[in-house]
């Protein structure tokens, strides 16, 4: 903040009273009982987005359960090959 503001008279321990750090850089499947498995009748939502539509492929987080860097990177890979396979 220093190096942006500096300039325009900003003291940060004068101008600073506290930080606050809100990480939310996407929005996020709160999944319901259901989205993750298959059932008898239907297929899981999960499964559906899954197969993709055509030339589009979906690759998230949000589709192992786990909203971090592993299962988002590990999604991406499969979407990437399954557009590649679908090109």
């Amino acid at each position: 903040m220093n190096r942006l503001f500096a300039a325009t008279g900003f003291v940060p321990k004068k101008d600073i009273r506290g930080i606050i750090l809100n990480r939310w850089g996407h929005a996020f499947v709160t999944p319901q009982p259901g989205f993750f498995f298959d059932t008898a009748t239907r297929t899981a939502p999960r499964n559906t987005v899954m197969k993709g539509y055509g030339r589009i492929s979906f690759g998230h987080a949000e589709l192992e359960g786990f909203q971090h860097w592993g299962p988002a990177a590990d999604q991406g890979r499969r979407a990437m090959t399954q557009a590649l396979k679908n090109g």
